[in-house]
């Protein structure tokens, strides 16, 4: 319960803190955005996000495990899949494309001479991990959205919010 707690803290953040940084109008800016402390406080949210949300699905998994492993077992193996994906492109973010930023920004002349390629690199990288991401994620709140329908009441609830977050 904390930790889905804590998750929906994590998405509030994920969701307005982008909204908090000035826009990058050019490669230069997207460049500095390294040192924007909004710009940071957000990756490392991203970077914590797929932890809390993991826990808290793993938790909902022990208590459906007795009446619907079927769907919480694949459904719990899908929010790893898109956990991991999701840490692992942070990961790479804070430790990958962030340095290479500060090494550009501080004039490194092989940064400044590759970073336009080190960009579409982790681009394109980025947004395969974020298609295989949204392939866990719904596969996962699809799964817990049917063993949550299956029960009455909250449940049926949180099984709605599921099916919704599925939907997006």
């Amino acid at each position: 319960a904390l930790c889905s707690i804590a998750s929906a803290v994590t998405t509030l953040g994920l969701i307005f803190l982008p909204g908090m940084l000035p826009p990058a109008e050019d490669f230069a800016g997207r460049m500095a955005r390294v040192n924007d402390p909004v710009y940071r406080l957000y990756a490392w949210v991203y970077f914590a996000h797929p932890f809390l949300v993991v826990t808290a699905a793993l938790g909902v998994a022990m208590r459906l495990r007795r009446e619907a492993a079927s769907l919480v077992i694949p459904g719990l193996l899908a929010f790893c899949l898109w956990g991991a994906t999701e840490a692992g492109q942070q990961a790479l973010t804070l430790f990958a494309f962030n340095p290479w930023r500060l090494a550009w920004l501080a004039g490194d002349p092989g940064a400044q001479a590759t970073m336009e390629l080190r960009a579409a690199f982790y681009d394109g990288v980025w947004n395969a991990m974020y298609f295989l991401l949204i392939v866990g994620f719904f596969i996962a709140n699809t799964l817990y959205a049917a063993a949550m329908w299956r029960r009455s009441g909250l449940s049926r609830v949180v099984g709605a919010l599921y099916a919704a977050a599925a939907a997006l």
